[in-house]
C-alpha cells in the first residue's frame, strides 16, 4: 500500500564534483518519471524554433569549497599526492531579450539554494549545443546583475555574448498569457543535458496575486522538467514571456520505508512571468548603474 503526497521542488541542480547532493545532476534527474517520454525531433528549419535557440544560453556556476581531508581523498580513489577541493556546480538556462533598445539576460534566481552559491567563483556560458562561449569571474558576474527577487535574475550581458551567433529575442508581456494558451518551453535535452530541447505546454492558470505573476504549466505529451532546466524560457507566439521556476514531483511513500520517499517526476511546472513594471525598473537601473569595463576582467 502506498500513500501519495504532492511536493514542489526547485529545478536548480547543485552537486559536488565528487558526490551528488541536493537534487542531483542533470544527467541523473531527481526521481522517476511517471510516464517517460522520448524527446521529439526539433525542426531547426522553423524560424521561431531557430530564434528561440539563438537567444538561449546555458549557464554554469562554480563555487570552490574547503580542501578535502586525506580520508575523503582516499575514498575517491584519486591519487594521494594530489590536492583536491570540493567544488559545487549549479546549472541553469538564460535568455537574451531586447527591451527598449537594450539587451537583457534573464534567468532564475535560486542559484543560492542547496549549497549556497550566492557568489560563485566562476561562471560559464554555453550555446545550445554545449559550446563554451565565455567564462568570467563570479565577482564580475555579480556586478552585471541589474535585478533579482529570489525568483528572477536579470543581468546586463557581457559584450562577448553579443558578438557571436546569439540574437536577442522580442520581449512579450504577461498580460498576453491566459489559461488555455499553448506555450513553448526550453529545457535541457533528456539523455544529452549539454544540448537544449523544446516542448509544448498548456497554461493551466496565471496567479497575479503577489509579486511577479506565476504561470502554471502542464506539458502536452507528459514531458518533465528536470534539474538544470531552471531559467528556461517560456515563449508565446514567438515572444519571451517568462522563465521556468519549479517543477512538481509526486512523493510516493511506502509504509515499509516512510523515511525515504521516491520522488516521481510529473508533467506540471511553474514559471515566472515578467511585467512591464519590472522591465521599466530594469531600464532605470541600466541608466544609472556603473558596470565594469570589458576586457581583462574575464577569464577567457
Amino acid at each position: 500500500m502506498h500513500r501519495l503526497k504532492i511536493s514542489t521542488l526547485s529545478v536548480l541542480v547543485v552537486f559536488s564534483a565528487l558526490f551528488s547532493i541536493g537534487c542531483g545532476s542533470p544527467e541523473e534527474g531527481t526521481g522517476t518519471a511517471m510516464n517517460p517520454v522520448a524527446p521529439a525531433p526539433v525542426n531547426m528549419d522553423d524560424p521561431v524554433t531557430a530564434a528561440i535557440f539563438q537567444a538561449t544560453v546555458q549557464i554554469t556556476q562554480f563555487k570552490q569549497g574547503a580542501l578535502l581531508a586525506p580520508a575523503a581523498v582516499e575514498k575517491t580513489g584519486l591519487a594521494a599526492h594530489s590536492v583536491y577541493a570540493e567544488v559545487d556546480v549549479a546549472y541553469g538556462l538564460g535568455t537574451l531579450v531586447a527591451s527598449n533598445g537594450e539587451v537583457l539576460l534573464i534567468t532564475h534566481d535560486h542559484w543560492p539554494d542547496y549549497r549556497g552559491i550566492e557568489r560563485p567563483d566562476a561562471v560559464q556560458f554555453h550555446d545550445r549545443d554545449g559550446r563554451l562561449l565565455l567564462e568570467m569571474s563570479g565577482d564580475i558576474f555579480s556586478r552585471h546583475v541589474l535585478f533579482r527577487d529570489s525568483g528572477t535574475l536579470i543581468i546586463q550581458p557581457p559584450q562577448e555574448l553579443l558578438s557571436g551567433d546569439l540574437v536577442p529575442a522580442p520581449l512579450g508581456h504577461i498580460g498576453r498569457v491566459a489559461e488555455g494558451h499553448l506555450v513553448t518551453v526550453v529545457r535541457r535535452q533528456p539523455g544529452a543535458p549539454s544540448r537544449l530541447d523544446l516542448i509544448q505546454a498548456r497554461v493551466e492558470g496565471v496567479d497575479r496575486t503577489a509579486g511577479l505573476p506565476q504561470i502554471e504549466l502542464r506539458s502536452l505529451n507528459g514531458e518533465t522538467i528536470e534539474p538544470g532546466d531552471s531559467g528556461g524560457g517560456i515563449w508565446l507566439e514567438g515572444a519571451y514571456v517568462g522563465n521556468l521556476w519549479s517543477t512538481v514531483r509526486m512523493a510516493i511513500i511506502s509504509e515499509s520505508n516512510e523515511a525515504e520517499p521516491i520522488l516521481a517526476a510529473t508533467d506540471q511546472s511553474t514559471a515566472a512571468g515578467l511585467t512591464a513594471e519590472v522591465i521599466h525598473l530594469v531600464d532605470q537601473l541600466q541608466a544609472v548603474q556603473g558596470l565594469p569595463p570589458e576586457g581583462d576582467t574575464y577569464l577567457h
